[in-house]
């Protein structure tokens, strides 16, 4: 148990570490959408808050002594104006090329970090089945070990008492043989030296004999034992889970569709 149970505890120790790796790729990719959203609101005003030149105003007076004047006048506003106007044209296309190329920056690393973070979410649930794959799996051996363990204590207890029992019966039966034989003896002594012996044999038959030295301790089957592998009561392939893991996440940087630990298909997408 202690065993399965570290092994469980290594296994629970990388998922959480990749659950957290997960939440803070989350948090960074909604900082690269939020940071996009931006760059692409920048490029989008270089056109919406334009202020072109304005095209002269001018008309011909064709009755007058001054119409060559009036010509140079209006070429000389028509060359303000195109100049003016081709300034505007290199300013909005250096806004637009800067505002497009920050905003592509922006794009591709808010892909390159949705790319990790759906790798990083694919590893953290198949980390989390294989820990509730290995917790089962403890769970079970530990079941079917105790149950072989206590079948097995049983047994071995049962045959244990009942040879203790049958020492105690042989160590009295010797223990009265030598008291019958210290009897014998003592009488024998008797006879030979004419005087009456004071031994009985019921003292023999009688006698107490102390066979506690021969009990049996220790008869209770040890403890169980609980292990503690983890809240599995949630998993993956069950939206409560998803909402356990995911629910606090940026809405503008959900988690992928989480596959089932099954592999079957996929809970709703957080």
């Amino acid at each position: 148990l202690q065993t399965d149970t570290a092994s469980v505890a290594s296994k629970k120790q990388g998922a959480t570490q990749l659950g957290d790796d997960h939440a803070l790729c989350r948090s960074e990719e909604s900082a690269l959408e939020t940071d996009a959203s931006s760059k692409w609101s920048a490029l989008t005003s270089v056109y919406d808050n334009l202020q072109a030149p304005q095209a002269p105003n001018f008309s011909f007076d064709l009755t007058g002594d001054d119409y060559l004047a009036q010509i140079n006048e209006f070429s000389s506003k028509m060359d303000l104006f195109l100049a003016e106007s081709n300034e505007f044209a290199k300013a909005v296309n250096q806004s637009y090329t800067t505002a497009k190329n920050a905003y592509e920056k922006a794009a591709a690393a808010l892909l390159q970090k949705q790319g990790t973070c759906n790798n990083t979410q694919i590893a953290f649930e198949s980390s989390f089945c294989h820990w509730a794959d290995e917790a089962r799996s403890a769970g079970d051996r530990h079941e079917q070990c105790w149950e072989r363990g206590t079948n097995s204590f049983d047994v071995t207890k049962s045959a244990v008492l009942d040879s203790a029992e049958q020492r105690k019966h042989e160590y009295s039966a010797v223990q009265k043989i030598l008291c019958f034989l210290k009897m014998l003896r003592e009488r024998q002594q008797s006879v030979a030296n004419n005087v009456s012996a004071d031994s009985k044999a019921d003292d023999c038959t009688n006698m107490t004999v102390d066979d506690s030295f021969l009990d049996v301790v220790n008869t209770a089957a040890p403890d169980k034992g609980t292990a503690d592998f983890g809240d599995l009561t949630l998993q993956p392939g069950v939206d409560a889970w998803s909402q356990q893991q995911y629910g606090s996440f940026a809405s503008n940087a959900p988690a992928a569709p989480v596959m089932a630990c099954d592999g079957s298909g996929v809970d709703s997408l957080y």
